[in-house]
């Protein structure tokens, strides 16, 4: 397998199993606001979004993220940060593999402190 077929791959499932994380969560789970200092579900999912948006279309593509340009003001979210000069292979490694295969275990977290099921599996 080749380096580009094993990203895709790996992004795939890291998709896959953060799409299961979020198929039953309802507006309520979304927002809760847990103890402590940990975001919502809603924050950490929009968080995850918007930092691939930033990685693949800012950074890799070498444009402006969708979330501060065509969809401005349609998201709820006020702004975004950036990762600063990074590899490719990090970028899609850590900013949008990674980054989706972590919150999917805040999100379950977060589920289980609302009572809800947590990972899919």
């Amino acid at each position: 397998m080749d380096l580009i077929s094993s990203y895709v791959m790996q992004l795939k499932e890291a998709h896959g199993f953060l799409e299961a994380t979020m198929a039953d969560v309802t507006p309520e789970v979304a927002n809760f606001i847990p103890p402590g200092r940990a975001n919502s579900v809603g924050a950490c999912y929009a968080h995850v979004i918007c930092g691939e948006d930033l990685a693949i279309n800012g950074m890799l593509k070498g444009g402006a993220p969708l979330f501060v340009s065509s969809h401005l003001g349609k998201t709820g979210l006020l702004s975004g940060a950036g990762l600063g000069m990074r590899t490719v292979a990090w970028v899609l490694s850590r900013a949008v593999i990674g980054h989706a295969d972590n919150f999917s275990g805040e999100i379950s977290a977060i589920k289980g402190v609302q009572g809800k099921k947590g990972y899919p599996a």
